[in-house]
C-alpha cells in the first residue's frame, strides 16, 4: 500500500511535523484539502520535497451542481495548488442536488482547463448530506458509473461514504463496495464509522463498527493501493500515525 497522509491547506502548523514523518517513511504522500483563498506558496514551501495530491473543497464551497463564479475561482486555484506540487491527482465531489446537466458542464469546463498531465478523480459520496440541504449526487453504482463514463475521469473509492449509501438505498454494504471495485478505484479514502448512520462520520479505526479487514482486503486485491485515511485530527499527527499502524497491523 501507499499511505497517504490527510491535511489541511491552512494546517500550517502541522507542516514541520509532517515533513519529519514523511522522512521516517511514516507515510508516503499527502493529500491535501485545498481550502477557498488559500494557496500561499510561503506557506506551503515546508511541503515540497513530499508528493502532494489535492482534494478540492466540499460542497458547501464547491458545487458542482451550480453554476458560480466561486466555482471557476476554485477551478483556478486546485490547478494552482497542483501545479505548484506537481500533483498527480485532484479529487473533487459530484455535489449537491440533482442537476447533472450543469455537473457534466463543469467537469468539461474542469477538463479542458487541466493543462498538465494530471488526473482528475471523481469520489462517491453518501446520500445524506451533513448541512442542511439536498441529497448528495453521485451516491448509487448507476450515478458514479454515468458521471466517470461522461466526465473520463478517474474514481476515488471512499468506503465509509460507500457503506452510509448503501445503508439509504437499503442494500448489503459490502455487496455494493463490490459493485464499485468493478469501476477501477484510483485512491481509497478510509475511517471508521457507525454503519447504521447514513450521515458522514469519520471516527478512529477500531471506534466504529466497519469490517476494515475486509476494507483492507478490497485495497489490497486492486492495481491500484494508493489509500488516504481521513482519521480525526488529535494532538498533532501522532494520531494520524496510530491509524496507520491499526491498519497495517490488520
Amino acid at each position: 500500500m501507499k499511505i497517504g497522509l490527510k491535511l489541511w491547506s491552512s494546517n500550517h502548523h502541522l507542516f514541520s511535523e509532517a515533513v519529519e514523518l514523511f522522512e521516517k517513511k511514516e507515510f508516503d504522500f499527502i493529500e491535501m484539502h485545498a481550502e477557498n483563498g488559500s494557496f500561499d506558496t510561503t506557506k506551503l514551501e515546508p511541503l515540497k520535497g513530499i508528493p502532494v495530491n489535492i482534494h478540492s473543497p466540499n460542497e458547501n464551497h464547491f458545487n458542482l451542481m451550480q453554476k458560480s463564479e466561486e466555482n471557476e475561482h476554485i477551478f483556478q486555484e486546485l490547478f494552482q495548488f497542483a501545479d505548484y506540487f506537481n500533483s498527480e491527482y485532484i479529487v473533487i465531489h459530484p455535489g449537491i442536488g440533482n442537476h447533472k446537466e450543469i455537473l457534466f458542464n463543469n467537469l468539461e469546463k474542469m477538463k479542458s482547463a487541466n493543462n498538465k498531465d494530471r488526473t482528475i478523480i471523481i469520489e462517491n459520496v453518501p446520500k445524506v448530506c451533513v448541512w442542511p440541504a439536498d441529497n448528495l449526487y453521485g451516491y448509487t453504482y448507476e450515478m458514479m458509473k454515468e458521471i466517470l463514463e461522461v466526465s473520463g475521469a478517474g474514481f476515488c473509492l471512499d468506503f465509509t461514504h460507500a457503506i452510509k449509501s448503501a445503508k439509504s438505498q437499503n442494500i448489503d454494504a459490502k455487496e455494493f463496495i463490490n459493485k464499485l471495485m468493478t469501476l477501477n478505484p484510483k485512491v481509497f479514502h478510509v475511517c471508521d464509522a457507525d454503519s447504521e448512520e447514513e450521515k458522514d462520520q469519520h471516527m478512529n479505526l477500531g471506534k466504529g463498527n466497519l469490517d476494515l479487514a475486509f476494507i483492507k482486503s478490497k485495497i489490497l486485491e486492486n492495481g491500484s493501493k494508493m489509500v488516504v485515511f481521513e482519521t480525526p485530527k488529535e494532538d498533532g499527527l501522532s494520531n494520524d500515525v496510530k491509524n496507520m499502524d491499526y491498519f497495517r497491523g490488520l
